[in-house]
């Protein structure tokens, strides 16, 4: 579990046509703009864009099982949340939180720039489109990393599944080059729920205060172990 963890802070057989080439990275562009636009503009104060994603990993050692974890994100305008079954993400324009539950350990760390909540769009400007087919819900666009980048970003190649009906991506499995420090075969990101959402006020607080009284743990995380690391840096 943990492999996949960190390679994080992601079918039906039916009768196919090919389409244009040119309009299916089009597609897969506009649904990514869609949440883009969404979670920087079109946000009320209350409310964040959600995913629940699941993201599978398998490997090149065929010792290693394959291995899958759940992950829900919210994002709003100023904070960030990831649940996942062993570490929880918080993040705001000040305070990261990284909540490690099996270690019941709570780490805090100066904010990183928060990035967007789709994996894997910086990766377009160095594919080009090699197919394309018209499926049942949408399309299924298949996409080769040029020889250039191939060893840099370590992936040959992604498949988008998208569901042109409501502009968004289902599904992005990306194949990833065989070299030296590259563990994982294929990754996939199975987008299960995605929109927008009312969010409780409390989540809107600073990081700090969902977890912090007075310099001290509140009561529901007194079981945690409070590691503050902004301080340990100033030293």
């Amino acid at each position: 579990m943990l492999r996949i963890m960190t390679f994080i802070l992601s079918t039906f057989t039916l009768l196919t046509s090919v389409c244009a080439q040119e309009n299916c990275l089009e597609q897969i562009k506009a649904a990514y703009n869609k949440v883009y636009q969404i979670s920087e503009s079109e946000l009320k104060e209350d409310q964040s864009y959600y995913l629940n994603l699941l993201t599978k990993v398998s490997y090149f050692d065929e010792a290693l099982p394959p291995e899958e974890v759940s992950q829900k994100v919210w994002t709003s305008s100023k904070n960030v949340k990831l649940v996942t079954p062993e570490i929880d993400f918080y993040q705001d324009e000040k305070d990261q939180f990284l909540v490690f539950k099996k270690e019941k350990a709570i780490y805090r760390y100066a904010a990183l720039p928060l990035k967007k909540p789709f994996p894997n769009d910086s990766l377009l400007k160095h594919a080009s489109v090699t197919g394309c087919e018209v499926k049942e819900q949408g399309k299924e666009v298949t996409l080769h990393i040029d020889e250039v980048h191939q060893n840099r970003l370590t992936v040959t190649g992604l498949v988008y599944q998208l569901d042109t009906v409501n502009n968004t991506i289902q599904k992005i499995t990306l194949h990833h080059k065989k070299q030296e420090g590259q563990a994982q075969q294929t990754s996939e990101y199975h987008f299960l729920e995605q929109g927008i959402i009312n969010w409780g006020k409390e989540n809107f607080l600073p990081v700090s205060k969902q977890f912090l009284s007075n310099d001290q743990l509140k009561k529901q995380w007194a079981s945690y172990k409070y590691i503050n690391m902004t301080q340990t840096a100033k030293k």
